[in-house]
């Protein structure tokens, strides 16, 4: 069986592209999504990284069919009195 070349990396053209596997990061809807052991290549001069198209389109059609991010459970909006005004105070500020 014939040795495997290695693909010359598309950035620096010096490098060799290894396979790897390696984590995905996207921010989506304004929350950053991880997927942890995505095949990938990494350039072993520069350090560029590459993801399987085929992968990605999966990844992107699992984050859309997911909807959009739900906010921070734990975070809070200023308490509002009946007036309209906030109970918090403004330093001097009217």
């Amino acid at each position: 069986m014939p040795a495997r070349t290695r693909q010359t990396c598309p950035v620096c053209q010096i490098g060799r592209m290894q396979r790897r596997k390696m984590t995905y990061n996207k921010v989506f809807n304004g929350t950053l999504v991880s997927v942890p052991n995505t095949d990938a290549t990494l350039c072993d001069f520069c350090g560029s990284i590459g993801y399987d198209s085929d992968t990605l389109q999966r990844v992107n059609m699992l984050m859309q069919q997911a909807g959009p991010a739900h906010r921070e459970a734990g975070r809070r909006s200023k308490p509002v009195t009946k007036s309209g005004h906030s109970n918090y105070s403004t330093k001097g500020k009217p």
